[in-house]
Formats: structure tokens, C-alpha cells, sequence
């Protein structure tokens, strides 16, 4: 289990060189460093977001021995980038940007909403709005916030930083926690529409989520701002 360094006074942001990104906005070949090396909350960031790519290509019937190096991103790790974009009618480059990331975490996300029952997309629209699909998100005013689902580790102290860096933990959780506030809120005898926004907004503010199914009205006009760029996201494709 690695240890996350002290967050930077800002986060690694997504697919940016906000905050202290030492390399580029993508992930490709070279990128990240042995967990011995990671020294730096940025580097943490990098080393996990390759193996969380990793493990995403695993899932997505694309095995690889990773495990020898987990979240460095060498040439093994590069042959099985081109292999997947290749097959999926993505550019050929060998680097993980929003796009190939998309590509790997769609079915993922599309089977826990199918399971938990979550309708329009909104929990593609939740990672959309927390992370931009960047596997190596950490929070950009909110250092604590780690990975596609921005878990924060204050808030969530049972989690590790390693659980909430990987995707198939991050992911399943984020579903069930959905489900979960839409059962809650239900009892409130809102429109289900409004339910399931207060439901989304659990996750950025539980207070302002249950002012809103309580009064049917946003609390703040950032809670209603938040609600709909989930929604804008889950148009994403």
C-alpha cells in the first residue's frame, strides 16, 4: 500500500499543468517513477493515475503483468495503450488522454449505474464533473480530493489514498453512495427528477443536498451550478 505524500497547497487538477504538475497533461510513455521515488503528492498523482490505467486495461481484456511495476509507464505498458486504442477505433499514439481514458472507464461506469439503477448517465456526468476522466486527478482547491470520483480522504478516513485512487474501487463506491442518497431523499415526496438532483449533490455538499430536498430549493447558487455540469457531463460521450 503506498502512502500519499503531503498535498500540495494545490492539486495536480486534471488533464492541466494547474497546481504543481511536473510533467505533461497526458500519460505516456516515461511518465511516473517507482512509489519509492514519489516524493511529491505530484508524482504520487502520476505514479497512480498509470496504474490505475493499468488496471483499467486488465479490465477492459487487455492483460498485461503489471504488478512488477506497478505505475510506471514503460514499454510493455505502451504496446498494450496502442493494442486497446487500435481495437477501439482511437488515434494510435500510445498516450492516455480524456479520450482513451473515456474509453476505458465508459463500460465500467455504465454497469454500475445499470446495477444501481442510476438513470440519464448521472454518474458518468458526476466523474465528467469531478475529474474529467483523469485518473491522476487530485483536487484542485481540495488537495484531499484523490481520483476519478474525488474521495476525500478527511471525510472518508476508512478509505485509503490507494482505494480512492483506483477506479475499480472509486467507481462501484460512488454508485452505491448514489443509489443510497436517492433511497434516502425519497421519503421527502419530491419529484424524483429533484431527488435524484439532491442525490448528485450529496456528493459535493450533504448539507446543501438535504436543504434542497427538504425545501425543494437550492440552498446556493454554486449547489445548483454543480448539479447541472454533472448533468452537462453526462451528455459527454
Amino acid at each position: 500500500m503506498s502512502v500519499m505524500p503531503t498535498p500540495a497547497a494545490t492539486g495536480r487538477g486534471e488533464w492541466s499543468k494547474r497546481g504543481n504538475l511536473l510533467a505533461s497533461s497526458y500519460y505516456s510513455k516515461g511518465a511516473s517513477a517507482g512509489l519509492a521515488a514519489c516524493d511529491t503528492q505530484d508524482k504520487w498523482a502520476v505514479n497512480r493515475a498509470v496504474w490505475a490505467i493499468q488496471k483499467l486495461l486488465n479490465k477492459a481484456g487487455w492483460p498485461f503483468e503489471y504488478s512488477s511495476a506497478p505505475g510506471v509507464f514503460g514499454a510493455k505498458t505502451d504496446e498494450v495503450v496502442r493494442k486497446y486504442q487500435a481495437a477501439n477505433a482511437l488515434t494510435v499514439d500510445g498516450i492516455v488522454g480524456p479520450q482513451t481514458s473515456k474509453s476505458l472507464l465508459r463500460d465500467i461506469v455504465a454497469a454500475e449505474e445499470k446495477t444501481n439503477g442510476i438513470p440519464n448517465r448521472l454518474l458518468w456526468g458526476q466523474v465528467g464533473a469531478e475529474s474529467s476522466w483523469d485518473t491522476g486527478c487530485i483536487g484542485y482547491t481540495t488537495p484531499k480530493d484523490v481520483g476519478i470520483c474525488q474521495i476525500n480522504l478527511y471525510y472518508n478516513q476508512s478509505i485509503s489514498c490507494d482505494q480512492a485512487a483506483d477506479p475499480l474501487f472509486a467507481v462501484p463506491l460512488s454508485a452505491k453512495r448514489l443509489r443510497t442518497r436517492y433511497n434516502e431523499y425519497k421519503v421527502y415526496g419530491k419529484t424524483d427528477a429533484l431527488t435524484w438532483d439532491a442525490a448528485v449533490l450529496s456528493h459535493n455538499s450533504p448539507a446543501n443536498a438535504l436543504k434542497l430536498i427538504k425545501t425543494g430549493t437550492y440552498p446556493t447558487a454554486q449547489s445548483k451550478a454543480y448539479v447541472d455540469m454533472v448533468k452537462r457531463n453526462a451528455a459527454v460521450k
